[in-house]
């Protein structure tokens, strides 16, 4: 039986390199978020990819560090960046 779902895969990283992943799943929409923690983190509003965690492959962790949240209005929310170039990439509520 053939199937028509195809497996898509997609590559990232931080701007250094030093942190780098794949998304083993279909891309959808975008989230924007104008929260005060994202406006501070950015600069602006952040602009994120959903998926679901198990889906999120981290193929170099090099520079990964994660910290805790500290708004009020997301408790238990862990944010991803590179600690060498300073890049935002994931943010996660475990």
């Amino acid at each position: 039986m053939k199937s028509d779902h195809v497996s898509k895969i997609t590559s990232g990283s931080c701007l250094c390199g030093q942190v780098q992943f794949e998304i083993h799943d279909e891309l959808r929409g975008i989230v924007n978020c104008h929260c005060s923690k994202c406006r501070k983190f950015h600069g602006n509003f952040g602009a994120y990819l959903r998926i679901e965690y198990e889906n999120l492959h981290i193929t170099e962790e090099k520079g990964l560090k994660w910290y805790k949240s500290s708004a009020d209005e997301t408790p238990n929310v862990f944010r991803g960046f590179c600690s060498e170039c300073g890049s935002s990439l994931f943010w996660h509520p475990k």
